[in-house]
């Protein structure tokens, strides 16, 4: 074992043939020393699969061979069966096994993360790591290293430090896997961010079903981060290795660590009040101490702390540091962005206060706030774009956007007010200026990660100093152009020449999108405009489509809009979108019924506001303009009824959109016909009345449409005088009709669509024998003799029909 390890680090073995049939024989060598299930062996066991470990480094080149999948395999059954003994009581065995694991994993993590789509190798290696990450999820192997966790904890918990290198070993193979698998997703699902990627942090997240939440790190992810999740909040154990793997000050670990718990806080609400020290049955409005001496978010900030000091300019800051890391930019990175996960995930929840992160004790308060302002501030006051200085303004807002409604006096503003930078330094943050001097706009390289920009930590501090800086402070940022610059940063385009070129740039971009993701953050009562903005975006087919694969009609977000306590207006606006996508698209049916819009919509037939009574009559009837789709739902949910009685609503619109609905609901089958019944009486009537032109037409069409599918309904469109109405109605316009000089007033008269509907009622003989035997059919002779040719045509099918002269 000391020669084959001196020849491998001496990088003696180049052939991949001699590599691959070393490695088969301390394989089959590694299965035999474990059969004997001897303790005594595990001196040189351990040994063999750190000569492995050498090797498959070695061969890691060589992803794309077959028979790299084929000592995967072998070395997952190993781990395995070593996670399984009780004869490794120092930990050592699963340790090495543990590096072997880590070892082709994160190679296969990276080779995902950096080949070139134009190597011809590619394609093979892409293949052959899909194959690898498959057998990790067909052998829960995340399952087994949360296992090597526990068991590392438990040691660590009965005070033996041996299994500190095993809990470190596992968090990084926990890492690695997880990286592969995303990055493995993302190379057949391209992201940019933020126009095809922009997300919200919010634990709405948990609420959306599994094939949408998976947009950016496919399903695989997800459920390998729940399987991890589940285990640290079972096991103490887990915990406590955890919390040692970042004490350790090892940079891999401490990296890998942080990426795991930033996952987890996303895919958990209990996750983050557990790295904060919080009890897990804490009433999410009971404000206490959080983030103490000893919990995670206390590790994470001293890691802050440490990596201030090696990142400083001043030399003798950073030899004071007893830790060096190879890339402390990085990792403060990735520490803030968990600290802004936290935060925001509490604030998602409803925990608003900074102190669940900060502590009550001042003098900490001002040491961690202090620490993240010391990461995006330097010497001169100037702001950088640093990854690292972005992420800790990121921090920094987020913890200060807990403080929602405080007041000024509070001992958070107190320390922060003076670190958030001047007005004239976030206005020059939000800019990016190319060669030449112009704004460039967001790309890829702009973000800090799946959820986060560059800017966003810019946006939240300048929150903060609108929130407690005054109607000065607003002076001061109008004054500075901060308005302007904010739309710039929407839309990125400075030379926009009319309205349609803004909504086409705007598209482009994702603003709708970026829009639709702002309403998440904003209270129910400032609803109102973001609202009115994607109302009128999506009465254009394009915008609309983009939008709705957005997630417009989620349904938790359809809700939440149309609840009572959302404002009036927003209501409306919503309706009008449910009407216009209807009205426009029989393919957005599907998404307007998972949005669970029915039970609503019934209930706001029977509204006090006589907008949302009218406004709800047009959607339900655009819902049924292009089929019968929402037929058998309308039935289901009792909505006909009500909506028959709207036929005599006090409100003359809410009348005119109801015959309109009731028309639409009849048209494509006799499904809805002994329901519709009761309306004829209600029809007949509006066509005797003073309504205005439209309702009679409506009206008169929804006659038509109950004879359309079948004869079932004709006995009581006689019996209730629906046929005599339509007859008056067609006299009472026949003096226009006869008229060639008032021709014109035709276009808005429903005597059109009063003849159509008798030219149908035609087709059963109850109705024939009516009309036959009515005083006013000679009506129908005379209006052969229209100059308008449409009236005349019908006029003379009513008459053939008929049999009459």
């Amino acid at each position: 074992m000391r020669i084959l390890s001196n020849l491998a680090a001496a990088g003696a073995f180049q052939s991949s043939g001699l590599l691959d049939e070393i490695l088969s024989e301390l394989f089959e060598f590694t299965s035999s020393i474990m059969s004997l299930n001897s303790s005594g062996l595990n001196e040189l066991l351990s040994k063999v699969l750190s000569v492995i470990k050498h090797l498959l480094d070695c061969s890691v080149s060589c992803i794309a061979s077959s028979h790299f999948t084929k000592h995967w395999v072998a070395m997952t059954e190993i781990f395995s069966q070593i996670l399984s003994s009780s004869e490794d009581s120092t930990g050592r065995v699963v340790y090495e096994a543990s590096t072997c694991i880590t070892s082709v994993l994160s190679k296969v993590a990276n080779a995902l993360k950096t080949s070139d789509s134009d190597t011809v190798n590619t394609p093979l290696m892409i293949e052959r790591s899909k194959q690898i990450l498959d057998r990790a999820k067909t052998c829960g192997l995340m399952e087994q290293l949360c296992i090597c966790l526990a068991t590392a904890g438990s040691g660590l918990i009965s005070g033996s430090s041996t299994m500190l290198r095993t809990a470190c070993e596992a968090c990084k193979a926990i890492w690695s896997l997880i990286d592969g698998v995303e990055a493995l997703y993302m190379k057949s699902n391209p992201s940019l961010f933020p126009v095809t990627a922009f997300r919200s942090c919010s634990m709405r997240r948990l609420q959306i079903q599994d094939r949408e939440r998976v947009s950016l790190v496919g399903t695989d992810s997800t459920r390998m981060i729940d399987a991890f999740v589940r285990a640290f909040l079972r096991s103490k154990a887990v915990q406590v290795a955890v919390s040692y793997c970042l004490r350790q000050r090892m940079e891999t670990s401490l990296q890998a660590t942080i990426q795991i718990l930033s996952r987890c806080c996303l895919q958990s609400a209990i996750i983050p009040g557990i790295l904060c020290g919080l009890p897990t049955s804490l009433p999410s409005t009971t404000v206490v101490s959080g983030g103490g001496d000893g919990s995670i978010v206390y590790e994470i900030f001293s890691v802050l702390s440490l990596c201030a000091s090696l990142l400083s300019k001043d030399p003798q800051a950073g030899e004071t540091a007893k830790t060096k890391f190879a890339n402390p930019s990085l990792l403060a990175t990735h520490s803030c962005l968990l600290l802004a996960i936290i935060a925001q995930c509490f604030k998602s929840s409803g925990r608003n206060s900074a102190l669940f992160v900060l502590t009550t004790s001042m003098k900490k308060q001002q040491a961690r706030l202090s620490v993240l302002a010391h990461h995006f501030s330097s010497d001169d006051g100037k702001a950088s774009l640093h990854p690292h200085s972005a992420s800790a303004m990121l921090a920094l807002s987020c913890i200060l956007s807990l403080e929602c409604g405080t007041p000024v006096e509070s001992s958070i503003s107190e320390v922060a007010v003076p670190l958030i930078p001047r007005t004239a330094t976030l206005c020059e943050q939000l800019k990016v200026l190319d060669g030449n001097g112009t704004t460039k706009p967001h790309n890829s390289s702009g973000a800090l990660s799946y959820w986060h920009g560059l800017r966003d930590g810019c946006v939240g501090l300048l929150e903060s100093r609108l929130k407690w800086g005054g109607p000065l402070a607003v002076q001061q940022l109008c004054a500075s152009g901060i308005p302007l610059l904010l739309i710039e940063l929407l839309n990125h385009n400075h030379q926009i020449a009319s309205a349609q070129e803004t909504a086409s740039s705007g598209y482009q971009v994702g603003v709708p999108s970026i829009i639709l993701q702002c309403l998440e953050h904003v209270e129910t009562k400032d609803l109102g405009r973001p609202v009115a903005f994607l109302a009128k975006m999506a009465g254009h087919k394009p915008m609309a489509v983009h939008l709705v694969g957005k997630g417009l009609l989620d349904p938790n977000r359809v809700r939440r809009l149309l609840d009572s306590s959302s404002p009036r207006e927003v209501t409306l606006d919503i309706l009008m979108i449910i009407s216009d996508l209807a009205r426009m698209d029989k393919g957005f049916y599907e998404h307007i019924n998972r949005a669970s819009v029915l039970e609503i919509l019934k209930d706001f037939l029977i509204h006090e506001d006589p907008n949302i009574r009218a406004k709800t009559c047009s959607a339900l009837g655009n819902m049924c303009r292009h089929s019968a789709y929402f037929y058998t739902l309308l039935q289901r949910h009792h909505i006909i009824g009500r909506l028959i009685d709207r036929c005599a609503d006090p409100d003359r619109r809410t009348r005119k959109f109801a015959c309109f609905a009731i028309g639409n609901a009849a048209y494509y089958n006799e499904m809805l016909y002994d329901e519709l019944r009761r309306s004829i009486p209600q029809l007949a009537k509006l066509l005797l009345s003073s309504e205005e032109d439209k309702t009679k037409a409506n009206a008169a069409g929804a006659l038509s449409n109950l004879v359309r599918n079948s004869s079932k309904l004709c006995d009581e469109i006689v019996s209730n005088g629906a046929m005599q109405a339509l007859l008056k109605l067609v006299a009472d316009c026949s003096t226009i009709a006869l008229n060639p000089s008032r021709k014109d007033g035709l276009n808005e008269s429903p005597l059109k669509i009063a003849l159509f509907s008798l030219a149908k009622m035609c087709a059963h003989a109850p109705c024939r024998e009516f009309l036959r035997s009515s005083e006013l059919f000679p009506v129908i002779g005379q209006l052969r003799q229209s100059p308008e040719s449409t009236i005349a045509n019908y006029a003379t099918l009513i008459i053939s029909k008929v049999g009459g002269t």
